[in-house]
């Protein structure tokens, strides 16, 4: 609920009470993303699934909400005074809050990262990058926020993706063998 109340306060608010249906949607799409994964906690699953969840998780859901704020943020400390206007926009700020509320209940198969194998080849690109990001976000933490979610959505369709080729994979071992694998 805060992304949603914080927006509201940075710009929705001068849409009167038009500016709150998208901080209301926001909240019952979150509500339902968690009730959704609570209740699907118990059920089975193929072992495919088990590193992606379905829709986009909380907490990402909640920085993705923000990022007309840390954008707007940066543009203002760069003295970028129009890029302000354009992310402290409501219709913006609307379209960036519903976008993100119906990635929450969506089906969309996302990376967990849980039990994630980095091949070996990859490992130091990975540190490395890990660890400029980790430079930026604290020289320039409004700019790393931003770019984080810029980066998180950019990752969606390769989760989508990756979900779809194991899926395939389990699909075509079990047609082969005759068995669940």
């Amino acid at each position: 609920m805060a992304p949603a109340i914080v927006l509201y306060l940075w710009s929705l608010q001068s849409a009167r009470g038009y500016g709150f249906m998208p901080c209301l949607m926001f909240a019952v799409c979150m509500a339902l993303r968690l009730a959704r994964f609570n209740a699907s906690l118990d059920a089975p699953h193929p072992a495919y699934t088990y590193n992606f969840f379905t829709g986009v998780p909380a907490p990402a859901g909640a920085g993705l909400a923000l990022f007309p704020l840390f954008v707007g943020l940066e543009a203002k400390a760069l003295g970028v005074d129009w890029l302000v206007r354009v992310v402290q926009f409501p219709p913006f700020c609307a379209v960036v809050l519903i976008g993100t509320a119906l990635l929450l209940v969506s089906t969309l198969p996302v990376w967990s990262f849980k039990n994630f194998k980095v091949p070996a080849e990859y490992v130091l690109p990975l540190l490395l990058g890990t660890g400029l990001y980790a430079a930026l976000l604290v020289a320039d933490p409004w700019a790393a926020l931003a770019a984080g979610g810029l980066i998180y959505v950019a990752m969606l369709p390769f989760s989508a993706r990756s979900f779809r080729r194991l899926k395939r994979e389990t699909e075509e071992t079990v047609s082969n063998t005759g068995t669940e694998g």
